[in-house]
């Protein structure tokens, strides 16, 4: 008898916690998140895309399906049409693929299957769901805080789904991408989405084809103050040329290339060029001449067809190199003959305008901005009206705090700083709750009671961040967790009961 009450107690307890525990995956459609591109990219960090992947062996219908941001409690992507195929994928991103951002167009090299303008992922508190339209949670990314992935080798990467089996909110789940496909050739960063053709279109490759679209011209030095060729002196014959391979396969050079404006031209020998290798020509070799005044230079396939050109403003009285930085050219004081290139100006700004930082690649930049939030390697602050991220190991900041920022601008629509100093400030935007009161005479301070203070008080402020916020945060975005805790109290309660009942009964003969 002993043993049957107690698998009922037993039974109720684990029964109590099933009702009302929330399961991470609740759809078995087979639909996951296979790639998330949440830092955007090296052209804008409005460049996102969310990948779905369908490891189901049947069509699926995705109309009525969302993508919920979990932190914010609401959708962030509603499908209206659209069926993902067994073994396919379906690609929702912020923009098409020519959309033009202000350093350039979207890197992606495929037709996302949805646009969404309303994708914004965070880079500090990320949750989102894949949600079917029986309102099940069919898979999540991310675990509240900040992504689990988003750089390989010093580039910016997708977040990659490694096995889906695991929920997507561990980060066991997940690996950065470490490669690239259907992205612009010219582009360094780590992507491989994948749209709804993918099967249907897709060619076999052809061997021993050339890719001519993979080699670029780079750095152009025009006016050079060091001798860069080692003859001892410094003067126009230190001038160089910079090409690159931007692609994944080794390019032969024989029959490419370089002329300027005048027409001269010089060709390459047999030259073998790897994988995101340079090549650097000096003038000794090419016996081309930079005019000071301005010149143009073209890049010519071994089928003379121009693969790349570029028009070279007059040359600055300092030195600096013409350097290509996301497919726009920019002069920088930092040169980098065979190496990968990173502009910066030398003109700075202070207090820029958001146009600006948008345009001006390389800038140095100071200016006082209020802290949003603070993650793993930046911070997220508000300045002028826009969110922008500082890239730091400065992290020991506050929400609400000014900080003046020094550092080096990314341009981008959405701008991000290289911080080289960060210098925080006593002053803060959280209010705290005060009350005053008035008080007219000593006689009326002695007899001050409670009615009177609140009766009296003149002003009454309180913190934006309310106690009954914190719990909300605490407890997530839906409540759950603060009461999935209490749920698993009370239920331990209720068995404590149970068993006292259950002694008092056999004790007193009740």
């Amino acid at each position: 008898m002993k043993s049957v009450k107690w698998g009922l107690y037993l039974f109720l307890f684990v029964a109590t916690l099933l009702v009302f525990a929330k399961p991470t995956r609740a759809g078995s459609d087979g639909v996951y998140f296979s790639e998330i591109a949440w830092r955007g990219s090296s052209v804008s960090t409005a460049d996102e895309f969310i990948e779905l992947i369908n490891l189901s062996d049947n069509d699926i219908d995705l109309r009525g399906w969302q993508v919920l941001d979990l932190i914010k409690n609401e959708p962030m992507v509603n499908i209206s049409s659209g069926t993902i195929k067994p073994r396919g994928y379906f690609l929702i991103a912020n923009s098409t693929r020519d959309h033009q951002y202000s350093k350039g167009e979207s890197v992606l090299n495929i037709d996302p299957d949805l646009v969404e303008s309303d994708i914004s992922l965070s880079n500090s508190d990320f949750e989102i769901a894949l949600v079917n339209p029986a309102g099940e949670t069919v898979d999540t990314a991310g675990d509240g805080r900040e992504p689990f992935f988003g750089e390989y080798e010093g580039q910016i990467a997708s977040m990659a789904r490694k096995n889906p089996i695991l929920n997507g909110d561990l980060e066991d789940a997940w690996e950065p991408t470490k490669f690239r496909k259907n992205i612009d050739p010219s582009i360094l960063d780590y992507a491989t989405p994948e749209n709804s053709s993918v099967g249907e279109t897709e060619e076999p490759p052809v061997e021993n084809t050339p890719v001519y679209d993979k080699i670029r011209l780079t750095e152009i030095m025009l006016h050079p103050e060091r001798d860069y060729n080692g003859d001892g002196n410094v003067n126009s014959a230190d001038e160089w040329i910079e090409i690159a391979n931007i692609g994944e396969e080794s390019t032969n050079l024989k029959g490419w290339a370089i002329a300027d404006r005048s027409g001269k031209q010089f060709a390459f020998g047999e030259s073998t060029l790897e994988p995101f290798g340079f090549f650097v020509l000096s003038k000794n070799e090419s016996g081309i001449s930079i005019n000071d005044s301005g010149e143009t230079l073209t890049l010519s396939s071994p089928n003379n067809d121009v693969i790349d050109k570029v028009e070279i403003p007059s040359a600055r009285s300092y030195e600096s190199s013409y350097s290509r930085w996301a497919d726009q050219w920019y002069f920088s004081t930092s040169i980098t003959p065979g190496r990968i290139n990173e502009v910066v100006q030398r003109k700075s700004a202070n207090k820029p305008t958001i146009e600006k930082l948008q345009q001006g690649e390389g800038l140095p930049v100071k200016f006082e901005a209020i802290v949003k939030s603070v993650e793993r390697d930046r911070i997220s602050v508000e300045y002028l009206g826009h969110d922008i991220d500082i890239l730091t190991s400065q992290i020991d900041f506050d929400t609400g705090q000014k900080i003046s920022i020094n550092g080096l601008n990314r341009s981008g629509e959405n701008p991000i700083i290289e911080a080289n100093k960060i210098v925080s400030s006593k002053t803060s935007s959280k209010k705290e709750a005060t009350i005053s009161t008035v008080v007219d005479s000593p006689e009326q301070f002695e007899t001050v009671t409670l009615e009177k203070i609140i009766s009296n008080a003149t002003k009454v402020t309180f913190p934006k961040e309310t106690q009954f916020e914190k719990l909300s945060q605490i407890s997530g975005s839906d409540g759950f967790n603060l009461g999935k805790l209490l749920l698993y109290f009370y239920s331990v309660f209720l068995l404590v009961i149970m068993v006292i009942f259950n002694e008092l009964y056999h004790r007193v003969g009740l």
